[in-house]
């Protein structure tokens, strides 16, 4: 049964398992840190849940995806070690002298071994000088580094059709024939022994849900009795009852660390209709099943986690309908950020499904995001280079960063602040703030006789930044896969059994990369306004320009408002869209080559946002567009905040020039008050689908009062329940920072 640990006594168990396995094969390492760290993570059942699997994390681990629920924050990958928490927690007290030394006798030895720091110092010297800083432990750059395997979503599906036996005898079968042929057996010995991990979950909870139940009521008693049944079946079989599905996938999902179900309806539909129609099971107590489980998501893992409904190419379109109608009802019932529901809709699907979901959106969620098959099946078959077919599987990751489901994995492990390019490019390469020389010395603005020649040196200054961020994306996946073989996840991800090979050794099918750019419309709104003001009109010189911009147009209130009143994109303005369409597809198509300067099936553009527009605009100066210095840059592919002025239909038009078949991703945010969106529903439903059909991937909506959003900020107490979009993800408004809350605000309401 669980045990009580003191402070630090899992990362100091941890610790000494790792380092008596270290010179082991990293798979065999691997296993055994593992068993250590699920004996001291997984937590006893909590009274509201009706699936057993709960786990705490710590500070030391083997992790390989950020975490943001109760359980504490981990943004790191590999053998991880958050030295900062463990400082504070000595700080607070409660060690002995011996127990004191013991800890930092630990720091001592994770300080430079931690994975982080080990994929830090495998960059070369041109890669350490592009990227300096970290996200988050900023200091003003252009590229910064995330080092991470983000979500991977598993092959759940082969999972409940085999069972965990089925898995164990696949591996026994192929660890058979590498040995005959005289390979490498380490990995699947690793295989077999995180199978054997799993069994240990499940014998936990059925020991910890036996207790409970001699000191639980009647109808504890029955819930807990089906939940040890389940668990005690999973063990042996296949599951054949949703519950029992329901129970595997859950609980898998809790070893491997990868709380994304990808196609949920697809995978529970057959067991919810044969339940029902057998009377086995009701259509409430499903839902309550689903709300116990997505409520421990919520708890556990935050934004990192997703569930997808609807789509084209579901084997059983009718009854995944009816599955995913039940989904969105549990979600609706939580009412929780987390997990991120996803709706993929198409032409001719069944209306019930968007129907359902603007539900939700009214109902104060900013669930379920939208995405539009009909445009991203085939962008992403040309984008990743896949057959249509295995396109139809796409999926979203973190903040929508598409992925192959099973297939592919796509992390972010660079991100890009395209509006500090611009600003270096226009001085010599030299950040404003210090005046050191961070990118390429290719002249000033008084430089460059031309736009053209702007553009042109812009577009150099770009390429030297992307080519050494894929170097860097690239080297983060080769330390990682000199230290971990993450086989809970390379045992449902194709094609690592059949090739014997773990995630990044080579196994994953398909391995990819993706480059989060942030400032993107700030940045061509930027450039638009030097080619009228300087170039075409010629009513500011160069060096005047340049002098506005370094004292943050103080004493240039006129110039300043001449620059804001210029023409900005999200208005239908063909010559401002097509300058930013311009900006969008020279960093595609510049990202998407670089494939093949490094080894990785592909390096794609995402245009998404989290809160990073915010924390990188600190560390951009005062820009040509009248954004002043410090101040947050534009979200993901969308409008300057407040600056679409024209209207929802010149918004539509203006998003919808840009190209979707040379990324993966962009995140579309509109923000529509509760009147509006109320006021007629088929209205609003056609609006949607006009935009699809132009060509718009993907929609997050935000239905809000902006007097709500103003009052929260004064009596944040007040407003608890509030849940905002804040671009690729959701989160409840009280808890961002203020400068996120005052983003949000500012964005144009329709």
């Amino acid at each position: 049964m669980e045990r009580c640990y003191h402070l630090l006594e899992p990362e100091l168990l941890f610790t000494k398992v790792y380092q008596e396995t270290k010179k082991l094969p990293k798979a065999q390492r691997e296993a055994a840190c593992l068993k250590i760290q699920q004996e001291t993570m997984l937590k006893r059942v909590r009274s509201y849940q009706k699936v057993c699997g709960y786990v705490e994390f710590y500070d030391v681990g083997l992790y390989h995806v950020m975490y943001g629920g109760v359980t504490g924050s981990v943004d790191k990958v590999g053998f991880c070690y958050d030295k900062g928490n463990i400082m504070r927690k000595l700080e607070q007290g409660g060690f002995s002298p011996d127990r004191k030394q013991e800890v930092l006798a630990m720091c001592t030895f994770w300080d430079t071994e931690y994975t982080n720091y080990k994929a830090r110092q495998n960059f070369d010297t041109t890669m350490a000088a592009v990227a300096p800083t970290d996200l988050y432990e900023t200091e003003s750059a252009v590229v910064y580094p995330l080092y991470r395997l983000a979500e991977m979503q598993l092959d759940f599906g082969k999972l409940i059709r085999m069972g965990m036996n089925g898995l164990r005898r696949e591996v026994e079968v192929r660890k058979e024939g590498a040995r005959h042929y005289d390979g490498d057996i380490s990995f699947y010995n690793g295989l077999l022994s995180i199978l054997d991990l799993f069994d240990d979950a499940c014998v936990f909870y059925i020991e910890d849900v036996k207790e409970q139940i001699a000191n639980s009521d009647e109808n504890r008693k029955e819930e807990l009795l089906a939940m040890k049944d389940s668990l005690e079946k999973i063990r042996k079989s296949p599951p054949t009852t949703f519950r029992e599905a329901l129970q595997l996938i859950w609980l898998y999902s809790i070893c491997a660390q990868s709380p994304d179900f990808n196609r949920l309806d697809v995978l529970l539909a057959d067991f919810y209709c044969h339940d029902t129609a057998n009377g086995t099971l009701t259509e409430e107590e499903a839902t309550v099943m689903l709300s116990s489980v997505f409520q421990c998501v919520d708890e556990i893992y935050g934004r990192n986690s997703r569930v997808v409904v609807g789509g084209l190419g579901r084997p059983d379109e009718k009854a995944a309908d009816i599955m995913a109608l039940v989904i969105m009802e549990a979600i609706r019932r939580c009412h929780l950020p987390f997990p991120q529901l996803s709706l993929r809709m198409y032409e001719g699907m069944n209306e019930t499904l968007p129907d359902k979901g603007l539900e939700l959106l009214s109902g104060g969620l900013t669930l379920p995001v939208i995405y539009n098959d009909n445009k991203n099946i085939p962008d992403v078959a040309k984008a990743f280079d896949v057959t249509y077919e295995a396109a139809g599987e796409y999926s979203f990751l973190g903040c929508g960063e598409y992925l192959l489901a099973h297939r592919s994995i796509g992390t972010p492990n660079v991100i890009i602040n395209i509006a500090k390019v611009l600003e270096i490019t226009l001085r010599n390469g030299r950040d404003v703030f210090t005046n050191k020389c961070i990118g390429l010395d290719l002249g000033s603005l008084a430089d460059y006789q031309t736009f053209d020649e702007l553009f042109d040196a812009y577009k150099e200054q770009m390429e030297y930044f992307v080519i050494n961020s894929a170097k860097i994306q690239d080297s983060i996946y080769q330390t990682l896969s000199g230290e971990v073989s993450f086989l809970f996840q390379s045992l449902l991800m194709n094609d690592c059994l059949s090739r014997g090979k773990a995630i990044l050794d080579g196994g994953i099918q398909h391995l990819g990369g993706t480059y989060e750019t942030y400032g993107n419309i700030t940045a061509s709104d930027s450039l638009y306004a030097i080619k009228k003001a300087v170039y075409d009109d010629k009513v500011i010189s160069p060096d005047e320009l340049l002098k506005m911009m370094e004292c943050d147009f103080s004493g240039y209130e006129q110039q300043l408002e001449y620059l804001l009143n210029l023409d900005k994109y999200g208005n239908d303005l063909d010559e401002v869209d097509q300058l930013a369409s311009e900006v969008h597809e020279h960093m595609c198509l510049l990202t998407q080559a670089q494939k093949s300067n490094t080894n990785l099936d592909s390096f794609l553009v995402v245009e998404i946002n989290n809160s990073a527009n915010v924390v990188l605009g600190k560390y951009v100066g005062a820009s040509a567009d009248g954004r002043r210095a410090g101040d947050i840059l534009s979200n993901a592919n969308g409008p300057t905040q407040g600056m679409d002025t024209n209207g929802i239909t010149a918004l539509i038009n203006s998003l919808t020039k840009m190209r979707g078949d040379i990324h993966a991703g962009i995140t579309q945010n509109f923000k529509f008050s509760k009147q509006f969106f109320d006021a007629d529903k088929e209205k609003l439903k056609m609006l949607l689908w006009t935009f699809f059909r132009l060509g718009g991937s993907q929609a997050n909506i935000n239905v809000v009062n902006a007097k709500d959003l103003e009052a929260a900020m004064i009596h944040p107490e007040q407003y608890g329940n509030l849940i905002i979009r804040v671009g690729g993800y959701s989160a409840r408004f009280i808890d961002l920072d203020k400068d996120i809350q005052r983003d949000i605000i500012r964005r144009t309401v329709y």
